[in-house]
């Protein structure tokens, strides 16, 4: 974990101001709230989706996506995060032959965006490597013979992999996520309780 993410303040939700409210909603509940979002109904995506104060870093300056966007040379997140200690993948992603598919691609994460530019050898973190992989579209053909649509998954982004991480570092993060998770359950489930028990 960044030094950023681990220290925090807490925030009453009616007292949060806009940038707070943008932070919570975008990095912890992963909602990708506009910058120009209007505050009360930002209060009111947060609500539905969590309940009690917020928190956040003290220096939002730090915390918050920049507006614009990396060069496509480099791939870095556009706010610090928690990906600093992920395994690293080295791939290429390919450029595609129609207009536009030879721009970076904006891969995000809970909240958390990174450009990959395509056509270059470019080291990712694991868990943006996962969010690539996953990414697929499904391709619809006509079967000259028989006349059906056939249909089929394809990569959404089509990349070599040039070097994986060692398989202990990818089981090390594997087992990190899995011991956040359970935790941010038990956590859930607390509130939960909580609530009932006023009801």
């Amino acid at each position: 974990m960044s030094e950023a993410m681990s220290k925090t303040k807490t925030v009453a939700l009616r007292d949060a101001t806009l940038d707070e409210l943008l932070y919570f909603a975008n990095t912890v509940l992963g909602l990708n709230a506009p910058k120009n979002s209007k505050e009360d109904n930002l209060r009111g995506k947060i609500m539905m989706a969590h309940d009690g104060d917020i928190t956040v870093p003290p220096d939002l300056s730090e915390a918050l996506p920049s507006e614009t966007a990396t060069p496509a040379t480099s791939v870095r997140a556009m706010k610090p995060g928690s990906s600093k200690d992920d395994p690293r993948v080295l791939l290429n992603i390919s450029k595609g032959e129609k207009e536009g598919e030879e721009r970076p691609i904006p891969v995000g994460v809970n909240g958390v965006v990174m450009l990959v530019p395509r056509g270059e050898d470019v080291e990712i973190p694991w868990r943006y490597f996962l969010a690539i992989k996953a990414a697929v579209k499904t391709v619809h053909t006509q079967n000259t013979k028989t006349g059906d649509m056939d249909s089929r998954d394809m990569p959404s982004y089509p990349y070599s992999v040039l070097r994986m991480p060692p398989q202990e570092d990818i089981d090390a993060w594997h087992e990190r996520e899995a011991q956040e998770a359970a935790q941010a359950q038990k956590q859930a489930e607390k509130q939960a309780e909580k609530r009932a028990a006023v009801a």
